[in-house]
């Protein structure tokens, strides 16, 4: 099914998929980040960069930002993972401000001892820090 997916973001008319790229790039996300499989995984990364560069739209980065700032540990961690694959291709629209000011307040979070808040340390730890996108700490 992946498969039949990067066939219609490559091959099909623009006109057809850029109204529905939003759409694409979050079921993509979403199995970017869940999947069982690491090949599909893989597979999906490769499609929303494809649809990032091919479709550009700010709503991504809305969407990244949303997904930090969900109370799920799991959408927070959607929203690391997505900032891990995109920092490059997004570096121009993502306001690294806001996302700054998330991760304070993730990290400075009562409820950050939880399990699945490791997570998300692994991913800041294991990936923040092979983006090109820059962070400033005054």
């Amino acid at each position: 099914m992946i498969e039949i997916i990067r066939q219609i973001v490559k091959q099909f008319p623009e006109r057809l998929i850029k109204h529905r790229a939003t759409l694409f790039f979050t079921a993509l996300s979403s199995t970017f980040a869940g999947d069982s499989s690491i090949s599909v995984r893989e597979t999906a990364s490769e499609i929303i960069l494809l649809i990032v560069e091919k479709y550009p739209s700010p709503e991504y980065s809305a969407l990244i930002l949303s997904f930090l700032r969900n109370e799920s540990p799991e959408q927070k961690r959607l929203g690391c993972l997505l900032i891990c694959l995109l920092g490059d291709s997004l570096k121009s629209e993502l306001q690294i401000e806001q996302i700054m000011k998330l991760f304070v307040e993730l990290f400075t979070d009562e409820l950050f001892t939880e399990a699945n808040d490791a997570l998300i340390i692994a991913v800041l730890q294991g990936k923040l820090s092979n983006t090109r996108l820059k962070f400033t700490f005054w």
